[in-house]
């Protein structure tokens, strides 16, 4: 134990790890005690990779799930993680999804599933899990044999032939081989996941998130789906967990001068007309983030690139390289991030600020403006004067923090590989707002592999002082509506041109990395999931594939979305599906009932010449059509929306209310229940609910009030 780990520090980092581990505080201390340095160990070589092996198996058979509804993140109740081995606590009832994940299977069919090479010896107190020639292990401890093989046999079908008793390995070496290069350039990332776990259920626990997590490696790199925007930020820096829960990062050596990194990031990118590329470091720094030149800031600027020098030359610092370089956590500030705790201070910041050379006040003073919301107004404007101080402080630290920032992304920055940034004419979806249009807009085409849509990187520049970037699909392969829709997939102001498309790279990488989860304001995938066109999608399926991202349409939302068409649009009328869901000469016209519903709500937009876009709900094609945009409408409100849809149209919207109510009441709800694989909000009597249900229009917001109280009242018990 090192000297400096006194009983009252132990038991700190105790409970640091008990977070990240899940294990009870004097299990915790025992481990720490035997532990001569980090508070979650490292694995060494090997046995990193096959926890990641592992892992990313689980997260490609989870996807999204609950935490809470599996006994911990990927059912795992706390794991304990040591140099030499994993020992890992999962829940009973999960064995049979671990098995399913992990054991590989040739199927019937030919197809392989789970994790190559993987075999298991039984062992008095648990099962070890290990690669075919024994070079790393994981125990499921205190999982009985009994009880593994039988979740073993379960995901055995008739025909199946598992790895273990094939006589050609040749296939599953091949198989390992894939497995292993794809997640090769993360293992340490998704190991160090692995060994913290359990912060995923604080993670589940944030805005927005449905009490679900999602993760899946994609392009080498780990992505957190848990939000409806992917995101290359870990969880332990999302949380802003204690630096000691930190994996270590593998050390960059810098090769230049943090003063040449910005020289050389500047001379990168084109420049506006009349503004020259500065050739000294600290006045190049300054055009970069925004911030005036005066005096105070190149003195400012000049010091935090001594401190960024510094901190790039520190191993501890290898960080600063992942996501796509540091540049992240300047979006972390200017995008606001709600779903997220916020920006991270750059290392370094305790020794810029103490012993910056210039003061914070002078700094602020200087600054007309905040760099980090790219807004010009008097430092004045509004203060009492006994609080300018105070905030002339604030403002020359946060000044500060963002050179030394901007320092640190311009050594770091990764941009993608995508095509050139020219400048092209400003166009929106539509003319009805030309004064809104910027002066100026700059665009570069971004490819997504195996994407039959790409994205566009967007800078917008009106004025001197006002950049924006931003993040849209296409313009191939989607409608111009939707090209332009608001709001973008990723956006924010920049504090200066270069900064904007910079940022605009870094947001264009991380939608590309999630871009198999990534959705268009239409609500459909970027890139659709494979659906065969002979298959006809069970209802069920449907629904549990689309429930842990609550992107079911149900009864509810079509109540809620009715009351508020009879307040706005009373007298409208809608077509049938035959003449389409969707409608215009792009598709953006509502045409039916259900697509002006679903749109309120999670339905994805079928287009022009699809076969579901003339299909009814409950068809095959149409099926399919959410199938492959990975959502799902419910029982019972796609008993309704088919039945008020069938009408010929055009047809007011009190007609296909009567019929769709009409069809739920002739319905048998107790089996149309049966469909739904999810519980059922608790007390709530569907059947009831349908009896009740007004025909009248004008009665709708009188009982969607009561519904909607109901449900209060029974999460509040």
């Amino acid at each position: 134990m090192h000297s400096s780990r006194t009983p009252r520090r132990l038991s700190t980092l105790a409970e640091m790890r008990r977070l990240a581990t899940g294990e009870p505080h004097q299990l915790a201390l025992a481990e720490l005690t035997r532990s001569s340095t980090e508070v979650v160990p490292a694995p060494g070589g090997p046995q990193e990779m096959w926890e990641a092996l592992v892992l990313t198996a689980l997260m490609d058979h989870y996807g999204a799930h609950r935490p809470t509804e599996t006994g911990g993140p990927y059912g795992i109740r706390r794991i304990t993680p040591r140099a030499g081995e994993l020992v890992v606590h999962v829940e009973r009832d999960q064995l049979e999804r671990w098995a399913g994940a992990l054991v590989p299977v040739r199927r019937a069919h030919g197809s392989w599933t789970g994790l190559a090479c993987l075999r298991w010896t039984v062992q008095d107190k648990g099962v070890l899990l290990h690669p075919a020639d024994g070079t790393a292990h994981l125990m499921l401890a205190r999982t009985f044999a009994r009880d593994w093989h039988r979740a073993v046999a379960a995901t055995i079908g008739a025909g199946d032939t598992t790895a273990a008793t094939a006589r050609d390995r040749s296939t599953e070496t091949g198989l390992e081989q894939a497995q292993r290069t794809r997640i090769a350039p993360c293992a340490a990332t998704v190991s160090a996941l692995l060994r913290r776990v359990m912060l995923l259920e604080p993670l589940a626990q944030q805005p927005f998130t449905g009490g679900s997590v999602e993760f899946r490696v994609a392009a080498g790199q780990l992505v957190d789906h848990t939000l409806s925007a992917a995101r290359r930020t870990p969880p332990w820096m999302v949380l802003h967990a204690p630096r000691p829960l930190w994996p270590r990062s593998a050390p960059v050596v810098p090769v230049r001068s943090a003063a040449e990194d910005v020289l050389a990031f500047m001379a990168r990118y084109p420049h506006l007309p009349g503004v020259p590329l500065p050739s000294d470091a600290a006045r190049a720094l300054c055009l970069l983030a925004g911030v005036d030149g005066g005096p105070s800031a190149l003195t400012a600027a000049a010091w935090a690139l001594q401190v960024a020098d510094r901190v790039l030359a520190d191993p501890a610092c290898g960080y600063l390289h992942e996501e796509g370089g540091w540049t992240a956590n300047r979006r972390r500030v200017l995008e606001g991030f709600l779903y997220d705790s916020g920006p991270l201070d750059p290392p370094g910041a305790g020794r810029l600020i103490e012993l910056s050379p210039v003061g914070m006040r002078d700094l602020g003073r200087e600054s007309a403006y905040l760099p980090d919301r790219g807004v010009r107004d008097p430092i004045t404007q509004g203060l009492d004067p006994a609080e300018l101080d105070e905030e002339l402080t604030e403002r020359g630290t946060q000044i500060l923090l963002g050179l030394l920032d901007w320092a640190l992304a311009a050594a770091t920055h990764q941009p993608p590989e995508h095509g050139p940034w020219q400048q092209v004419t400003p166009t929106a979806a539509t003319d009805d707002y030309p004064d809104l249009l910027p002066d100026a807009r700059w665009t570069a085409r971004l490819p997504l592999a195996d994407g039959p849509v790409p994205l566009q990187l967007r800078v917008d520049h009106s004025g001197e002082t006002w950049f924006r970037y931003s993040v849209h699909p296409g313009p191939e392969g989607v409608p111009p509506h939707i090209h332009h829709a608001t709001p973008e997939m990723r956006f924010s102001s920049a504090p200066s041109f270069t900064a904007a498309l910079a940022l605009a790279e870094h947001a264009g990488g991380e939608v590309a990395a999630g871009a198999r989860h990534a959705r268009s304001s239409d609500r459909r995938l970027l890139i659709p999931h494979p659906v065969p066109r002979d298959t006809e999608p069970h209802l069920t399926d449907l629904i549990a594939a689309a429930a842990p991202r609550d992107a079911v349409l149900d009864l509810y939302q079509v109540a809620n979305s009715l009351r508020s068409l009879v307040k706005y649009r009373s007298t409208s009328s809608w077509g049938s599906p035959a003449q389409g869901h969707w409608r215009g000469e792009h598709g953006e016209e509502s045409g039916t009932l259900s697509a002006r519903i679903g749109d309120d709500y999670v339905l994805a937009a079928t287009r022009i010449g699809e076969p579901a876009n003339t299909a009814p709900l409950n068809s095959p094609a149409y099926r399919r059509h959410l199938a492959a945009h990975q959502i799902a409408i419910d029982p019972f409100a796609e008993t309704y929306l088919v039945a008020a849809d069938d009408l010929p149209g055009p047809t007011p919207l009190a007609a296909r209310h009567q019929a769709g109510l009409a069809a739920l009441r002739a319905c048998d709800s107790r089996a149309l229940r049966r469909t739904d694989p999810r519980p059922g909000p608790p007390g709530e009597d569907i059947t009831e609910i349908i009896r009740l249900f007004p025909t009248e229009l004008d009665r709708l917001e009188a009982f969607f009030e009561h519904w909607s109280r109901q449900r209060e009242s029974s999460e509040e018990r």
